[in-house]
């Protein structure tokens, strides 16, 4: 879908795998939602892609690790190949922090085990870039801590998970009390800014010409985890996953049969936010000038009103926070990465 929440114009993208475990079964297996900002939206922003969340389902019966594993990379080297060749110049991904209870789609992980994950997200996103270095398909990627990490504007991160960088920030030592002295050092090497071309060209067009699918619930990852949670749709073993695949398929096919009004907000009202957001670019501080914040949007008209979202109080609170960043960003320039 289009979207311009957080102020900045960019296309949601919903990615995912599927695995045949019968002759007419098939199981979710892999999901991707990224953020992806073209030539339209404003600097910094232009040219890059948030990876908002990536997660797999846990390994079928007979199935190894390294299966998974290359299936995995396969899909991430093309995603990064095919936006490479759009014209895109970076990419930012980022393994949230263990405080993030919520970050997961197919299964929210214990408290006690979310370190862990964290710790091993993180050594498998290495193992992921170097592999796609070697293999050519990005040029080099660059990792560091939130906040000091080069070429990472913090206008590509929503506010929620801005506001858990933050809080990490504030409890990292009592989050990684007990745990072997190298996570925390691990910990802060969380966020990765990717660069897809050999020579990036700020000026360059970043376009998908591939046309929007029609609204679904699946549109969103917070939209999908509030369907999954609330129809109770489960993974843990290939039974359930077998249903659960089925069922989400079908509402898939049954809404994007509807055509555009489906899901909580309409394809057509979409179109008319980015119409008006274009409308309001006079607005906008061109790239020469410093940025200012705009998460609070004033609303962009009646037929458009449903698509700007409200901050909830605990998002609102990290207003000053991204503010700081920002004058940080814009003093120290755009950076480079290493």
């Amino acid at each position: 879908k289009i979207s311009t929440a957080g102020g900045y114009l960019h296309r949601c993208k919903a990615i995912f795998a599927f695995q045949k475990v019968a002759a007419d079964k098939e199981i979710i297996i892999f999901a991707m939602y990224t953020n992806e900002y073209g030539s339209e939206s404003q600097a910094p922003n232009a040219g890059r892609i948030y990876l908002e969340c990536i997660d797999s389902v846990a390994l079928r019966p007979h199935e190894s690790g390294e299966e998974r594993d290359a299936v995995i990379k396969a899909i991430m080297c093309g995603y990064f190949q095919y936006m490479r060749g759009c014209g895109f110049q970076y990419v930012h991904a980022r393994v949230p922090p263990p405080n993030d209870a919520s970050c997961q789609i197919f299964a929210r992980r214990p408290g006690n085990l979310r370190v862990q994950s964290a710790v091993w997200m993180t050594r498998w996103m290495r193992r992921l870039l170097r592999h796609a270095v070697q293999t050519k398909v990005i040029h080099r990627f660059n990792c560091g801590s939130h906040g000091r990490i080069l070429n990472y504007p913090p206008t590509v991160l929503p506010s929620n998970h801005l506001l858990m960088e933050i809080i990490f920030a504030e409890k990292e030592d009592k989050i990684c009390s007990g745990h072997d002295p190298s996570v925390p050092e691990l910990l802060r090497e969380r966020m990765f800014v990717i660069q897809l071309q050999s020579q990036p060209d700020h000026q360059a067009r970043a376009l998908d010409k591939c046309k929007p699918l029609p609204l679904t619930f699946a549109s969103s990852r917070r939209d999908l985890n509030v369907v999954l949670m609330g129809e109770r749709y489960a993974f843990h073993t290939v039974p359930h996953a077998v249903r659960s695949t089925h069922a989400i398929v079908g509402r898939l096919i049954e809404e994007q049969a509807k055509g555009p009004q489906v899901g909580e907000r309409s394809a057509a009202a979409a179109s008319s936010s980015v119409r008006h957001w274009l409308d309001d670019r006079h607005d906008m501080p061109p790239p020469s000038q410093p940025l200012r914040l705009q998460l609070k949007r004033r609303p962009l008209g009646p037929a458009t009103s449903s698509v700007v979202e409200e901050l909830t109080p605990a998002e609102d609170n990290c207003t000053s926070a991204l503010e700081d960043e920002l004058m940080s960003f814009n003093a120290g320039g755009m950076g480079s990465s290493s």
